[in-house]
């Protein structure tokens, strides 16, 4: 079975201190059984969309793997 739940931290694009907070919010979500967590992005534009995704992938995604 797959858990799904959002992070409870708040992201903030573009803040390093948030990311590192969202991060946490989601390791301890994985420490009770978390497979799966879910989050929208802001799209003020389709540049907009992809600027934040790859800021995502940076700051947050990138810790998770480490």
């Amino acid at each position: 079975f797959d858990v799904a739940i959002g992070a409870r931290a708040k992201l903030k694009i573009g803040d390093a201190s948030s990311a590192a907070a969202y991060v946490d919010s989601v390791r301890e979500l994985a420490s009770v059984g978390v497979t799966w967590t879910m989050i929208e992005l802001p799209h003020p534009s389709r540049q907009g969309f992809i600027e934040n995704v790859q800021w995502f992938g940076e700051e947050v995604i990138a810790r998770l793997r480490t």
